[in-house]
């Protein structure tokens, strides 16, 4: 297993100028406005906004004023978004732990320039794939983190978490950003959107998810995305749920349903997260890592490993998709 980071880079003035506003008694808009645009906030909303469902800058000086408690704000509060509303009350709070934040943050710190995080993600990429330098953004906007060209981190996000906990929610992220280097391009037809969505996370969530699965787990219940032991119910019932998936894709396959129905289903409890990790796991247990890094990227010959594996296992039958939902995915995408 080679590294697939050379070098590092941390940028942290966007929290350092969050925490200096924390300092002042009463916050202004244009200092809300001021705040955002600095580069890591700018980057931040640039590359993940949408993905974290607050794509504009509009958006984050709305719940950023809430959560200052701006006097001067005009904010129509009937109008912001239950997430909106989730990272105003995540500012409140942040702004009342500023000490414990600031531990986190240089723990936070001394973990990325340890670099074991790295060697967790590179266990699941290709080979071939060449170094480069990875840039870590730390900021505090919403309980959240994610990976598109950079690692963007909340850092509050990682306050009640133990160290092991947080080099593997790193090397998850980070996996995503490697994938992203490796990613196969199909151009899906438009109604069949929710097959490629799904086949996107089964494969892309769940083999990150190789690295941290019970932190998944543990965060998404934190956070109230999926109710508690949610996930490990989904595992337990495996093979109804592969089933279910079976069957939705070949209704919509022939247009008997619709792709919003399959995105609905898997988009609940956040079961898309552990079903891809049995996928991926299952070709790990099979066939082992270096296999898993072959299909990295590739949602379509993630499926079909994962159907090999099946085959070898003997367990086709119960854990294996259709032969016929196999035959006809091909018609989902030009």
């Amino acid at each position: 297993m080679i590294e697939k980071v050379d070098k590092v880079i941390l940028n942290t003035s966007g929290f350092d100028l969050f925490i200096k506003l924390c300092e002042k008694e009463k916050v202004l808009t244009s200092e809300i406005e001021k705040l955002l645009t600095n580069k890591d906030y700018t980057k931040a909303i640039m590359l993940m906004g949408e993905n974290w469902g607050i794509p504009n800058e509009k958006q984050w000086i709305e719940y950023f004023s809430l959560g200052f408690q701006c006097n001067d704000s005009n904010i129509n509060v009937e109008s912001l978004s239950t997430l909106q509303f989730m990272g105003a009350e995540h500012i409140k709070k942040a702004r009342n732990n500023i000490n414990k934040i600031n531990d986190t943050k240089h723990r936070i710190e001394k973990l990325i320039m340890s670099r074991e995080f790295i060697k967790v993600a590179s266990k699941y990429i290709p080979y071939n794939v060449k170094k480069h330098s990875l840039e870590v953004i730390m900021l505090v906007f919403i309980p959240n983190a994610g990976g598109n060209k950079s690692i963007i981190i909340d850092v509050p996000f990682l306050m009640n978490y133990n160290n092991s906990e947080i080099t593997k929610i790193l090397a998850h992220e980070l996996h995503h950003l490697l994938r992203s280097k490796v990613e196969k391009q199909y151009k899906w037809k438009e109604e069949f959107y929710g097959i490629e969505q799904v086949l996107y996370w089964l494969e892309s969530e769940g083999i990150a998810n190789l690295c941290n699965f019970e932190e998944t787990a543990k965060l998404y219940t934190d956070y109230g995305y999926a109710k508690p032991g949610q996930l490990n119910i989904t595992l337990q019932n495996i093979s109804d749920n592969i089933k279910q998936i079976n069957e939705v894709v070949l209704d919509i396959l022939k247009g008997e349903k619709k792709s919003r129905e399959l995105v609905q289903y898997l988009s609940k409890d956040v079961k898309f997260h552990a079903i891809g990790y049995f996928l991926a796991k299952t070709i790990r247990d099979t066939f082992g890592s270096e296999v898993v890094a072959q299909v990295v990227g590739d949602p379509i010959e993630f499926i079909k490993m994962y159907q090999k594996a099946c085959g070898v296992n003997g367990n086709k039958e119960q854990y294996g998709f259709s032969d016929e939902m196999l035959d006809l995915i091909h018609i989902a995408y030009k």
